[in-house]
């Protein structure tokens, strides 16, 4: 499907009110004042119907849903790696190893995310999700392989790989404002973190049923991280990604970019520039404190439940516990 050439942001801003008492249709975009005439509550099942009268709101959920459906699968590949990697690396080498894979695959996505918003910015949305899809395909395939013969450097290069597809997951949340009007934002960022949930459930319960499926421990649960892989830059070519801007072909540095008065370079501010405010440091300590907690839990977790005694089936139930209460709060957070 080709690439839509005008963003569904600029074209749902037209969705036109109820009908008027006189049997006017009313228009949002030629009001004057915008308090005149206010659509319903979305989340009300009269608000819904009125906006699904209008194509570019249905393509506007479309979308949104499809991304949701992406961020589901692309966390699904990342819990099961939280599920098995861990375990795998123990049978393989020495137990004190057991964590260096999983720190690797978060510490390549956090490099590679630095650069993730540049690659956009030139290229637009399909090709970086397109190569994370496919670098997360070649990791699948490097810790089938590791699992299969036994390979600890290969599961390592395996899940370094993977590592390339963390940060195209985390951005489809941000991709989703580029199909929503500003009133609809924070809803559509809340719907796709939602599909968290299903990926919850989908990710640790998939590691359950095929971690023995093939005669090589583990190798099952990679083979179908493989396929979740595939089934993600299916849907990639399905979603109606706008075009980059033209003003975004230019060549990107971040050494030339400056800040005159109130108005940003074409090429952006510098990474330092921004990484010198105060809010972008308390956001970055928010998110250190955050990830770390999560990435201390999810990779102590499954040894320390083995150590003790509890079965493979077992770790992943607590697992998957635990990423439900990380997604569950979508539902509403939207609202707040």
């Amino acid at each position: 499907m080709n690439e839509s050439t005008i963003s569904v942001h600029d074209l749902i801003v037209s969705v036109e009110s109820p009908t008027a008492q006189n049997g006017a249709s009313v228009n949002i975009a030629q009001q004057q004042d915008p308090n005149d005439v206010q659509l319903p509550s979305f989340w009300s099942l009269y608000g819904l119907r009125v906006r699904w009268t209008n194509p570019l709101f249905r393509k506007m959920l479309w979308n949104i849903f499809l991304l949701a459906c992406s961020w589901s699968l692309g966390q699904a590949v990342f819990f099961i790696q939280i599920s098995t990697t861990t375990l795998a690396a123990t049978s393989f080498a020495n137990r004190h190893l057991a964590t260096i894979p999983i720190g690797f695959m978060l510490l390549i996505g956090t490099v590679l995310s630095v650069f993730l918003p540049r690659a956009v910015a030139r290229f637009g949305y399909r090709p970086p999700f397109y190569l994370g899809a496919l670098m997360g395909m070649i990791g699948a395939g490097c810790c089938m392989a590791a699992a299969w013969h036994k390979f600890y450097w290969l599961l390592i290069v395996g899940t370094g790989f993977l590592g390339g597809q963390v940060p195209c997951t985390l951005y489809y949340r941000l991709a989703a404002l580029q199909f929503s009007t500003q009133e609809f934002s924070s809803k559509a960022i809340a719907i796709v973190i939602a599909g968290g949930c299903l990926s919850a459930l989908l990710g640790p319960e998939i590691a359950k049923h095929t971690v023995n499926a093939l005669s090589k421990p583990y190798s099952g649960a990679y083979l179908t991280t493989l396929c979740e892989c595939a089934m993600l830059m299916f849907i990639l070519t399905i979603i109606q990604f706008p075009s980059p801007r033209k003003t975004h072909n230019t060549h990107i540095t971040s050494s030339l970019s400056t800040i005159t008065g109130d108005n940003i370079s074409i090429n952006g501010r510098s990474i330092f520039v921004i990484a010198g405010q105060r809010t972008f440091l308390i956001a970055a300590l928010g998110g250190f404190v955050s990830w770390s907690a999560m990435a201390i839990q999810m990779a102590a977790a499954p040894l320390a439940m083995t150590g003790s005694g509890y079965n493979f089936v077992q770790v992943t139930t607590a697992v998957e516990c635990h990423l439900l209460g990380m997604y569950a709060p979508s539902f509403f957070t939207g609202s707040l």
